[in-house]
């Protein structure tokens, strides 16, 4: 835990802040999903739009906080956190269609 706190003071990012948006992520995330879903199925497409959006903006909070806030990353390191946060959308995204689809994933 030393080692992690010694890392994150190196590169000007602070852990309290960096677990507070993930654990603040995914509760807003799945809620904010959900909403979508709901107004895609409901054919109110101005509401999902804003609600996928919402649900975009919260799953990439902390990897957009690394980016900004963090200093002196290596070059491999911003372009892996950049790549995450561009799955995320299209992951998002298509777990949305589907959702709205009503398809099911199997259990």
């Amino acid at each position: 835990m030393e080692k992690l706190q010694a890392l994150a003071f190196h590169y000007g990012v602070s852990l309290n802040v960096l677990a507070s948006l993930y654990a603040a992520k995914v509760v807003l995330f799945w809620i904010s999903f959900a909403l979508a879903v709901r107004c895609m199925r409901r054919k109110n497409y101005h509401g999902a739009v804003f609600w996928s959006v919402t649900a975009l903006l919260f799953g990439i909070s902390p990897y957009t906080y690394l980016l900004v806030v963090g200093r002196g990353f290596p070059a491999w390191l911003t372009a892996l956190l950049a790549s995450l946060a561009v799955a995320f959308a299209f992951t998002v995204s298509w777990k949305l269609r589907r959702k709205a689809a009503g398809e099911c994933t199997p259990r």
